[in-house]
C-alpha cells in the first residue's frame, strides 16, 4: 500500500532581526484519495494557514444568514399582519358610509371564521359573519374609528392584535357618540396573505336598539 511519509516541520526565518523562526507543524489530516489500486492512501496534508481561515470566514458567514433568516421571516410577518389590521379599519370606515365591499376582501370566507362586535351576537361562518356587517353596513354610522396601542403576536399561520378602538359615531338615535373599546383581532394566513378570521370587541349600548 503505498504511503505519504509524514513531512517534518518547516522553519520560516522572519527577517525582523531578534525575532525567533516560525515552525509550522503538518497538518493531522488524512489523505481523501485512494491509489490506482483503489485503496485509501495513508498520509498527512498541509493546509495553509490562510485556507483555514478563509474555510473558518465562510462557516462563519453561513451561520450567520441562516441564523438571521427566522428573524427577517417574522418581521416580515408583523408587517403583513399590522398591513392587514390596517386594511381592515380602512375597511371598518368606509363600511360606516353604507360600502361594504372593502371588508368582503380583508376576511377569510371560511366557515370557521367568527365575530362578536359591539352590537352583541356571536357569529359563526361567512355567510353570518358577511350578514351583519351588511346590517352594519346599512345603519351608515358615519364617523372615523381608529386603533390604537396596538400589540401583535405572529405564529407561522397565526397571529392576533389587541388594541383599543377610538373614535366617533352615531348611535341608532342618529346623534354622534364617542366609541372607545377594546378589541381582539385573528389574521390567518391563507395562499400567502393574512385574512380576518375573528374580531371580538366590547359592547357600545348606544348600537344595541
Amino acid at each position: 500500500m503505498a504511503r505519504f511519509a509524514p513531512r517534518p516541520p518547516r522553519r520560516v526565518v522572519n527577517a525582523a532581526a531578534g525575532r525567533q523562526p516560525l515552525v509550522i507543524e503538518p497538518s493531522t489530516h488524512r489523505h481523501p484519495y485512494p491509489d490506482v489500486a483503489g485503496n485509501p492512501i495513508e498520509g498527512r496534508f498541509e493546509m495553509s494557514k490562510t485556507v483555514q481561515a478563509g474555510l473558518w470566514c465562510v462557516t462563519l458567514a453561513t451561520a450567520i444568514v441562516v441564523a438571521s433568516h427566522p428573524v427577517r421571516a417574522a418581521e416580515d410577518d408583523e408587517k403583513a399582519v399590522r398591513e392587514a389590521a390596517a386594511q381592515f379599519y380602512g375597511a371598518l370606515n368606509t363600511l360606516f358610509t353604507g360600502d361594504v365591499g372593502p371588508m368582503k376582501g380583508v376576511w377569510s370566507h371560511a366557515d370557521d371564521v367568527t365575530y362578536m362586535g359591539p352590537t352583541g351576537g356571536f357569529q359563526i361562518g361567512w355567510p353570518q359573519v358577511l350578514a351583519n356587517w351588511e346590517a352594519q353596513a346599512a345603519m351608515k354610522l358615519g364617523g372615523e374609528v381608529r386603533p390604537e396601542d396596538m400589540h401583535i403576536t405572529v405564529g407561522r399561520d397565526l397571529a392576533v392584535t389587541h388594541n383599543y378602538e377610538k373614535g366617533e359615531n352615531q348611535n341608532v338615535q342618529g346623534k354622534a357618540e364617542k366609541v372607545s373599546i377594546r378589541a381582539t383581532n385573528l389574521f390567518r394566513k391563507e395562499e400567502g396573505k393574512w385574512k380576518m378570521i375573528g374580531h371580538h370587541t366590547d359592547l357600545i349600548p348606544g348600537l344595541t336598539k
